[in-house]
Order: structure tokens, then sequence, then C-alpha cells
């Protein structure tokens, strides 16, 4: 919770030479624990009926630390399934999948909790999506804080909850 705090109050701007968060395990979604994404979605222009599916999907990540500095990620909904190779050195790199004029990601270790920015199109212009994993001081539960922001400052974000489901 420290963590998340620190990255709030910093805003999310302290990048580290290597990860000290370990995020490595399968984590699944917990639907009710979790916010809706409704309002991110909405934003990133969206079709109403797929915001539905997505409130119902089952997500899956699957986080493996193959270096201090290093993650991949899977992300697989039935809808889809993605495959991020995180850096978490602070440097931009472009970001296959992202829509938007120069879609690029980065990343780092904020003391406690990983955080990943990237450049997105939204519905109105260009934005900001900002993510923050931490995992709990039990190692169970994985928190993921959305935020999208748009170019005028407005920003909508949401909780996800991840329950641990193997390793880690």
């Amino acid at each position: 919770m420290r963590a998340l705090l620190l990255c709030v109050l910093l805003g999310f701007t302290l990048p580290a030479e290597a990860s000290e968060t370990d995020l490595s395990g399968v984590w699944v979604l917990d639907l009710k624990a979790s916010g809706t994404m409704d309002e991110i979605l909405e934003a990133r222009g969206t079709p109403w009926i797929l915001r539905v599916a997505v409130r119902a999907a089952s997500v899956t990540q699957r986080i493996e630390q193959s270096s201090p500095a290093t993650l991949t990620i899977t992300i697989e909904t039935a809808l889809k399934s993605d495959v991020l190779d995180v850096q978490t050195d602070g440097v931009s790199r472009p970001a296959p999948g992202l829509d938007g004029p120069t879609p690029t990601r980065h990343s780092w270790d904020a003391g406690g909790a990983l955080v990943t920015t990237a450049d997105i199109q939204l519905v109105d212009g260009p934005g900001e999506l900002t993510l923050v994993r931490s995992r709990s001081a039990d190692g169970g539960t994985m928190n993921q804080i959305m935020r999208v922001t748009h170019s005028d400052g407005r920003s909508v974000s949401t909780l996800r909850v991840f329950r641990l489901e193997e390793g880690g």
C-alpha cells in the first residue's frame, strides 16, 4: 500500500535500474472485487457491446521475471491474448498493439509497484494509459490500477484485483 501511495505522490516518475517488485505467477481477475472498465473503454471508443463482454470476461495474467529488469506478461482473455516484454528501466519503447501517432510505453519499478505508461489514442485525441501493479503483503493478491488521462488533464481510473492461482 505504501508503494501505491508513493507512486501517487510522486506522479509515477521514479525509474529504477532493476525491478525489486516480484509479481511472478499466474494471476486471475477477481471480477467481484474489481471495478468496471466501462469509462476507460468508452474513452478509447470501444463499442457498447464489447464493453458488455469485457465486464464478464475472465482475465489471466502470467508474469515471468527472467532478470531483475525484464518481465514477460502474458494477458489472456476469451477475446484475445497479448504478450508484453517489459523492461523496467524507464526507457520509452515501441508499443505494438497500441494505437496512436507514435505508440510507446515505458515501465519502471517504483519501490514495490510496477508502473507502466503508454501513449494511446482516445476518442477525443491523444492520451496516456497508466498501469500500476502491486502485490499484497501476503503475496496472494495483485492490485492493478488502470488510469486513462486525456490531453486536457481529465482522467478516469479503476482498480482491478487479481488472485494468485499458481507460482510466485
